[in-house]
């Protein structure tokens, strides 16, 4: 049983209430809140504690169970799976020149394909989270204020529409190492004219892809983007042939 039973609150909002509680308890797995080998509570106490069926909680861990965070034993529960935690990756022990760069190409790497699986998956909640964070991007580059953090949320919610945790751990990384330079590339590009507007706009085509399931479309666009935004940061990212 967790140590910590204010992990599991009820929830606020409730678009599906399945799709919600996977995504709790998926965080809780992969943020360390729920160690590996750690028993979860017994379906009849996480169905009290969210103020859901015990259906609704069967399904949500049935999604960890297929996306191997959860593993269950007859006659004794379910239980963080040995593979739920991924490698570590440390961007620390790279060459600080070539730090960046080589996040970006990661990023171009994986970002793409994201956005072409949220668009084949997401759901009308995760969409209306996408919307959300790309108003509160518009809303920065009005201001001058909070772009960079905007600006991952943005990219963060489309990694969740995803629903792959493994890519989610790998955006994780690429942010918490790019930050300092998402805060100077949104320094520098109110000082470039139409730049801010620029960049909203390729934000904007992403999430047009994305609400239209045009999976093809959003690869393009992400992978537009990510190309613009090494560009301001003077790094050069191939196109892909």
């Amino acid at each position: 049983m967790t140590k910590n039973p204010s992990l599991f609150e009820p929830l606020a909002r409730r678009h599906s209430l399945t799709d919600e509680i996977a995504k709790l308890l998926r965080e809780r797995v992969l943020s360390g809140d729920l160690a590996v080998g750690e028993r979860l509570p017994s379906e009849q106490r996480l169905a009290e504690s969210f103020q859901v069926s015990r259906t609704v909680i069967r399904e949500a861990i049935s999604r960890l169970k297929t996306d191997g965070l959860i593993e269950t034993k007859q006659g004794l529960g379910a239980f963080v799976a040995q593979a739920a935690r991924p490698t570590r990756l440390d961007a620390g022990q790279l060459d600080k020149k070539m730090r960046v760069p080589f996040v970006f190409e990661l990023r171009t790497a994986i970002e793409p394909v994201i956005a072409g699986l949220a668009a084949r998956r997401r759901s009308a909640g995760q969409l209306a989270s996408i919307e959300a964070a790309l108003t509160a991007l518009g809303r920065s580059v009005e201001t001058g204020e909070g772009g960079p953090e905007a600006d991952a949320a943005f990219h963060w919610a489309i990694a969740e529409a995803a629903g792959n945790p493994l890519l989610m751990s790998l955006v994780q990384f690429a942010q918490s190492s790019l930050m300092d330079s998402l805060r100077l590339a949104h320094r520098n590009m109110r000082h470039v004219k139409g730049g801010p507007a620029k960049t909203q706009a390729e934000h904007e085509a992403i999430f047009a892809a994305i609400s239209a399931r045009d999976e093809a479309a959003a690869r393009r666009a992400a992978q537009s983007h990510l190309v613009n935004a090494a560009a301001r940061l003077s790094i050069e990212i191939d196109r892909p042939g």
